[in-house]
């Protein structure tokens, strides 16, 4: 792991001195918001690819097959939802439970859904960032279930977690601490499972908003790596199941790891092609001028 965090570390002192590529409505900021939510959506279930994902959140164009209206309100959400989070972390918003209920309730605000729940009789509504009442499992790639934590344990929890992550997050300042302690929160919030839906998403954004805090680069897995990303949070669970004290976050962190490195080889290589036809054109028009001289 030792030669992957140099390189990480590399990457991300590259992009943080470039970072004027990465703002505003540049293209190549853009393109990283775009693809932060299309990886996003597209590990829940969004079946849209790329080129129809740019299309409808630069262009407004939505796609005419009505298979996909549920995937183009998720994206849209989800890119809402991003928009929040990056804004909360330029105003150094703290991180607390407001904070995750929101980014939670927009991520869901057109693809939620409400009833009651049939075991406990309790209303739920999954697009209103409350936790859930229920509880809840997922199948993993080994066909076992794993049970979340239970709703009446969400709570404290939750609180444990905020509390820890906002005392440490000022204190974090260092490009490697910063994103050990982006990669925990994401690791440790998924694995509560507070909300009705829309836990993966939020984890990847309170892991997003703990790298904007601090200004590095933003990092997503991409669609290609979800059951490698599955596999590495089953492990760790399975790791942590079997020890006792602290906690190893090794596997998982190995895992983000390389998904943030191949996610900042694209922002890195397309700096470079912008710079390289900057100095061609930049080439072109002093010839140009020299020639009309």
């Amino acid at each position: 792991m030792f030669n992957k965090w140099n390189k990480f570390l590399k990457i991300s002192k590259y992009l943080i001195r470039n970072k004027d590529y990465l703002v505003g409505s540049t293209y190549l900021n853009k393109h990283n918001l775009y693809s932060t939510v299309h990886h996003s959506a597209a590990i829940e279930g969004s079946i849209l690819n790329f080129k129809e994902s740019w299309e409808l959140l630069e262009n407004k164009l939505f796609p005419v097959d009505n298979s996909k209206q549920n995937s183009l309100s998720m994206l849209i959400d989800h890119y809402n939802a991003l928009l929040y989070t990056i804004k909360k972390a330029n105003e150094r918003h703290p991180i607390n439970l407001d904070l995750i209920k929101k980014i939670n309730s927009i991520l869901k605000k057109r693809t939620g859904f409400a009833g009651i729940c049939p075991l406990t009789g309790n209303p739920y509504n999954t697009s209103s960032g409350e936790f859930r009442t229920y509880f809840m499992y997922v199948n993993q790639t080994d066909n076992s279930e794993k049970i979340f934590v239970k709703p009446s344990e969400i709570s404290t929890q939750v609180d444990i977690l905020l509390k820890d992550l906002a005392a440490r997050l000022s204190d974090t300042n260092d490009i490697k601490s910063v994103n050990l302690l982006a990669f925990e929160a994401h690791y440790r919030l998924v694995n509560i499972h507070p909300f009705g839906d829309g836990n993966g998403r939020t984890s990847r954004l309170l892991m997003n908003y703990i790298q904007a805090y601090h200004s590095c680069p933003i990092t997503f897995i991409q669609k290609k790596d979800r059951y490698a990303y599955y596999r590495a949070l089953e492990e760790t669970d399975r790791i942590n199941e079997e020890k006792k004290g602290e906690k190893d976050y090794r596997i998982f962190y190995d895992f983000i790891l390389k998904a943030s490195i191949k996610s900042m080889l694209l922002t890195r290589s397309s700096i470079h092609s912008i710079k390289r036809k900057s100095k061609k054109d930049s080439f072109i028009q002093n010839n140009k001028e020299s020639t009309i001289k």
